[in-house]
């Protein structure tokens, strides 16, 4: 039998481990404080910081790589929000005596003189 050893991970599966083990703790946060209820919510607004510090499992090594992620999620309008996430777009389709009809969806921004985006 060869003997066998652990290989240490490669750049892409300590990348994709990062951001799936970050998705599912902040999908898990969401679903026990975010839950809706049928209720959506207007507007929301996320950020936060994530370090990072990647070594040889405590052995002293020069190149000891430290980093630190900054996520800021701004209060956006929702389809900017869903086209920046890859969403759909839900459609609003109301049902009539006269047949089916589509009700669009009109954003207002509020606070700012229009032409003005500072």
């Amino acid at each position: 039998m060869a003997d066998s050893f652990i290989q240490p991970l490669d750049a892409e599966e300590v990348k994709q481990g990062i951001v799936t083990k970050v998705a599912e703790a902040l999908w898990a946060a969401l679903d026990k404080t975010c839950n809706l209820y049928g209720v959506a919510y207007p507007k929301f607004s996320a950020g936060g910081v994530i370090d990072c510090v990647f070594d040889n499992f405590g052995t002293k090594v020069k190149d000891r790589v430290t980093f630190s992620v900054t996520v800021d999620i701004p209060e956006t309008p929702p389809n900017v929000f869903r086209k920046e996430t890859g969403q759909k777009k839900p459609e609003n389709v109301l049902k009539a005596d006269d047949g089916v009809q589509q009700k669009a969806v009109i954003f207002k921004r509020t606070g700012r003189a229009r032409g003005n985006d500072d």
